[in-house]
Formats: structure tokens, C-alpha cells, sequence
């Protein structure tokens, strides 16, 4: 009879252990052991710990970790298996002790290194506990890596880029901006979005610039306008001041005025068609007008040679009539 008393009773405590724990004062059983796991509102529990609340419960199914004094940790703590080291150190989140932001920080060796941190006030900071400047503050931390963020598409067809939205509602004077690599494209790039999408600016793999253009011809290539005080244009080709040295043969005028008759514009400069279709290199033209203006001023100090010739006569001829 001891017997059968003693099994049922162990019978009927199994399930107060293994199974199923009411908590003093709970009207039902609210916590749960399952083969090494433990749930709380869940009899099934899927993982080591496992929460989920109520259809009835004003509470969201989260663990709160509260100090008595801020000299202490309220942090979660992550173990790795092994020895703790530099190359293997436990991690650790949450309220650091004495501090007042959400930080995340390593431990290995009796070392306390804290690689992110959220201040109270909303800074971010990488590398750095006392982030300012901006919301979010990298610091290198001397590591060896460059303070800097990596972002990388998977496919080619999504973008790798930073959005800056603006506050308001989007259009073309309040639009959103965006940065990075386009989807399609492997080009860095900076496009607004307002009642439609625009690209502002183009950075080509082979490293020719486009405002206002995705197809730069050149190192930079302009679609409209540019307003500058000051254009410098360094020179591959030879200035025009050739034109004054003792061998140089100018063209006499009737050369200049037969080839004009033929081609309808100056000799070297290219006619209005070549230049419609061609556009114009600065650097160049520039340096055949200059030497247009160098020929110019010979045929007029030519020209004044010659006019005081005439005057020279005309006043022999003045003193052989006065005689």
C-alpha cells in the first residue's frame, strides 16, 4: 500500500516540475518546461526561453532589466564556448554601469572595449563613446580600418545608396536625394526624387564626370550652363607667338581674301558647321584667334609702314609743286 502511495505521488509531482509551474498567487499555470526549454505563455516553447503574451494581456512579450543603483550592469551578456580572448571575447548589451546610454561593448582579458553606443540624447556612435557632431560619429579608434560605411548590393538590380528625405510632402522644390550605386548601373551617382526621378550627377567606372548627363564624353561633361569667375585651361598645344619670329611667311592679304571668297570663314578656324556638329575646344580656339589677332596686328603695322610711305610722298609731291 506504501508502495502504490509512494508512485502516485511521484507520478502527480512530475508535471509540477517538468511541466508546468504556478507561480504563488496565479490563478493558472503561466510558465512552462519543456525538454530543457522554458516558455512563459507558451506551453511549446521553440527555444532555451521562449516568451509570448496573451490575447488578453496590456503587455508586449519583453524582458526587462532593471539596476538597483547605477554602479551596477543591466545588460545582457553573450558567452562564447572556449577561453575568452582578444579573438574570442564575450559580448555584452544594454546599460553599462555609470553610464546612461545603450552601449555595446566586448570583454576579453579584464578589457572593457565598447564598439557602439546610443546616447540618451540620440547619438550613434562607432568607435567612440562620446559620439558629437552629428547623429551618427565613426571613429577609427586607431584599428587599422578606415572610419567608414560599406554599403553592398547583392544583386545589380537593387541600389546600394543613402537616402536623405527631407520633411513636408515630396516634389520638385522639396525632394528627397539619393546617393550611391544605381540599380542597373555601376555608376556613383546622385539623383533627386519629386514628381519624378532625375539624375544630378554621374561618376563613370572609368572615372569621366557628368552633370546633368549618365553618358560623359569627357573628364567632365556639362549638359547646360556653368556660371564661374574664372576658367584656367593648361595648354598641350604651342602659343602663337611664332608668329612674330623673323622666318614666319604671313599670308599676304590677297591669300587670305581669295581663301575667304572660297570657304566663308578665316584660314585654320573651323567653318560654323565643323563647330555645330564638333562643339569647340576652348584651349585651341583660343590659341587660333590669338594667333589670328598676332597676324592682324602685323598686316596693321604693315599697313602703317606703308601709310607713311604714302604720307612721305605726298609731301615730296606738296614741295616739287610749291616750286
Amino acid at each position: 500500500m506504501k508502495i502504490l502511495i509512494s508512485i502516485t505521488l511521484f507520478i502527480a509531482f512530475i508535471p509540477s516540475v517538468f511541466s508546468q509551474w504556478n507561480p504563488i498567487g496565479a490563478t493558472s499555470g503561466s510558465i512552462y518546461y519543456n525538454g530543457g526549454n522554458v516558455g512563459i505563455g507558451i506551453q511549446n516553447p521553440q527555444q532555451l526561453l521562449h516568451i509570448k503574451n496573451s490575447t488578453t494581456s496590456s503587455f508586449s512579450p519583453a524582458i526587462k532589466l532593471e539596476r538597483a543603483s547605477s554602479s551596477f550592469h543591466a545588460a545582457i551578456y553573450y558567452a562564447p564556448s572556449g577561453t575568452i580572448s582578444e579573438q574570442n571575447p564575450s559580448w555584452n548589451a544594454g546599460l553599462r554601469a555609470n553610464g546612461t546610454g545603450f552601449e555595446v561593448w566586448e570583454t576579453d582579458n579584464n578589457l572593457n572595449r565598447t564598439r557602439f553606443i546610443v546616447t540618451p540624447s540620440g547619438f550613434i556612435g562607432i568607435g567612440t563613446t562620446t559620439p558629437s557632431g552629428a547623429m551618427m560619429h565613426i571613429n577609427d579608434n586607431g584599428t587599422g580600418i578606415s572610419a567608414s560605411i560599406k554599403l553592398e548590393r547583392s544583386v545589380a538590380t537593387n541600389h546600394a545608396a543613402i537616402y536623405y528625405t527631407p520633411s513636408g510632402t515630396l516634389s520638385d522644390v522639396n525632394p528627397s536625394w539619393n546617393s550611391g550605386l544605381r540599380a542597373g548601373r555601376n555608376n556613383f551617382e546622385i539623383w533627386s526624387i519629386g514628381s519624378q526621378d532625375v539624375n544630378r550627377f554621374t561618376i563613370k567606372p572609368d572615372g569621366k564626370v557628368g552633370i546633368g548627363t549618365l553618358n560623359p564624353d569627357a573628364t567632365l561633361t556639362v549638359n547646360g550652363d556653368i556660371h564661374t569667375k574664372e576658367v584656367k585651361v593648361d595648354l598641350n598645344i604651342p602659343t602663337p607667338d611664332y608668329v612674330f619670329a623673323s622666318d614666319y611667311v604671313l599670308p599676304t592679304l590677297d591669300e587670305v581674301q581669295a581663301y575667304i571668297n572660297s570657304h566663308k570663314h578665316l584660314p585654320e578656324v573651323p567653318s560654323a558647321s565643323e563647330m555645330e556638329l564638333n562643339g569647340v575646344k576652348l584651349g585651341e580656339m583660343n590659341m587660333i584667334l590669338l594667333k589670328k589677332i598676332e597676324e592682324m596686328t602685323l598686316y596693321i603695322l604693315e599697313l602703317k609702314k606703308e601709310n607713311m610711305r604714302y604720307q612721305s610722298l605726298e609731301k615730296r609731291i606738296e614741295m616739287l609743286e610749291a616750286r
